[in-house]
């Protein structure tokens, strides 16, 4: 970090390199008065063991969300199988006394080991996939690497934007935005790779290097913006709540379980989470449009810094970038400016498109059926139209 101070003796103890001194002379003809003031800019290498913490859990972050993809994939039946071979090797017959026993236990072993296995099976599946043509492993390694940008790389721009945003003393290094906007774009590459490998790689479709990427740096702005829209939101909006924001994301995560447990087709699954993700946007857009409005009006007002666990206040001017209104506004208006850019690259790019192979696949689904059974042979099956 790069940090400023009115007194050399404040870098004393840290672990800080001098950059440059400023000296300021004010003189007030009024009162024929005269202030200098002398500031110092150093760069400092810091430990901070909570945020550090913090980083260490997003590593492994990703393997509680192959956990909980892998519970929702297993279906009444292989769970019934499950609860038999568990009640013949322990003895005990009654499911709620073994769903009470076993079933806590066997979940923190799961969750634990995926979370520590995680990213070695990430390395070893790239690895792999360098020597392989394999379709399968091709796509499980593109999961893998899109599971880390969304869960870790994400979050982990997200934090950085918070430290940057909540800490005063300290500004940003070139290295760190430079790091930040290498984030950006490495965390929109794993989402472009996935809808590459899903569009084609998947259904067989080759594609030379040249069409790759063109077709990811098509991809590639929908993304980006979409980041920074996203991460953008939630870093400014919890920057302003402190840890009040915690109100607004529990409930949201806990309906996220309640959906992924809840039994349906494909379609309907599909349809419900469409629903929920787009009222999910709708209400962090309606937030961070209430805290810029408030921020601009009521700069001085007094929140709790997590309400009710923590009662004593602070003021919204207490953090930096609301001391300096412009600032925030234009932070707020990159922000709001990539959400409506997402949004309309998503829907020409990505949306728009598939909607139209599907009514175009159905037509000569429909078309060819016809066909077959004017020939007599409705046992042939009907070719498939990918949408790609």
């Amino acid at each position: 970090y790069m940090k400023t101070g009115n007194d050399s003796a404040d870098f004393a103890i840290e672990n800080c390199t001098a950059i440059s001194k400023k000296t300021t002379i004010t003189h007030t003809f009024d009162t024929q008065s005269t202030e200098t003031v002398t500031s110092y800019a150093r760069t400092c290498w810091e430990t901070d063991p909570i945020f550090g913490w913090i980083v260490v859990f997003l590593i492994f972050l990703p393997g509680l969300y192959v956990g909980f993809k892998l519970m929702t994939r297993i279906n009444q039946k292989r769970r019934e199988k499950l609860h038999k071979i568990i009640s013949e090797w322990s003895g005990v017959k009654n499911r709620w006394i073994v769903n009470l026993l076993l079933g806590p236990p066997c979940l923190v072993i799961v969750f634990t080991g995926l979370c520590l296995l995680f990213p070695l099976l990430t390395i070893l599946l790239k690895m792999i996939n360098m020597f392989t043509k394999n379709r399968r492993i091709k796509a499980l390694t593109v999961h893998f690497a899109s599971l880390e940008g969304i869960c870790e790389s994400r979050w982990h721009i997200g934090l950085q934007l918070f430290m940057v945003f909540t800490l005063a003393d300290r500004h940003p290094s070139n290295t760190q935005l430079a790091s930040l906007v290498a984030s950006v774009i490495m965390v929109s590459k794993t989402r472009v790779a996935k809808v590459i490998s899903q569009r084609y790689t998947q259904k067989g479709v080759v594609l030379s290097l040249e069409e790759e990427i063109g077709k990811s740096i098509l991809l590639l702005p929908v993304f980006a913006s979409r980041t920074i829209g996203v991460i953008g939101s939630v870093a400014a909006a919890s920057s302003l709540l402190r840890y009040n924001y915690v109100w607004f994301i529990a409930p949201l995560l806990l309906i996220t379980g309640v959906l992924w447990s809840l039994p349906g087709t494909k379609k309907v699954k599909d349809k419900r989470n469409c629903v929920f993700i787009t009222t999910v946007i709708s209400l962090q857009f309606l937030l961070q449009i209430i805290l810029q409005l408030t921020a601009n009006l009521y700069p001085n007002i007094s929140l709790p810094q997590f309400y009710p666990v923590y009662p004593d206040t602070y003021t919204l001017s207490s953090i930096p970038f609301v001391a300096n209104i412009d600032l925030l506004n234009m932070i707020f208006g990159v922000i709001m400016g990539c959400q409506v850019v997402s949004g309309l690259l998503y829907y020409f790019q990505i949306y728009k498109p598939n909607v139209d192979c599907q009514k175009k696949r159905k037509g000569n689904v429909s078309r060819l059926t016809t066909q077959f059974e004017l020939l007599g042979n409705q046992s042939e099956t009907v070719p498939v139209h990918y949408c790609i």
